[in-house]
């Protein structure tokens, strides 16, 4: 992830409560306003987090080995089988 990136969610969390992280589409724009020079890293971040909360993650989920690796292996598999588009 872009250093931008991460400083502007370090921001973002700070200002807003790891509630932020569940909203991945408002999430999503506060990113646009704050970096719209880092598309491509602000959409890689907003999709895996749109999945993970799709697959029930929380920011309040005590992460553990089990479902670390679960939430991981899910998402590499779906990135992997989604066909390539051209990032701007």
């Amino acid at each position: 992830m872009e250093d931008i990136t991460k400083q502007v969610l370090k921001e973002l969390v700070k200002d807003y409560g790891v509630g932020i992280l569940e909203d991945p589409d408002r999430l999503s724009q506060f990113l646009e306003d704050r970096c719209p020079s880092n598309k491509a890293a602000n959409f890689r971040l907003t999709f895996a987090l749109r999945y993970l909360v799709k697959s029930g993650w929380t920011p309040h989920v005590k992460i553990t080995d089990r479902n670390d690796g679960l939430y991981t292996a899910r998402l590499v598999n779906t990135w992997v089988s989604l066909p390539r588009m051209q990032m701007m």
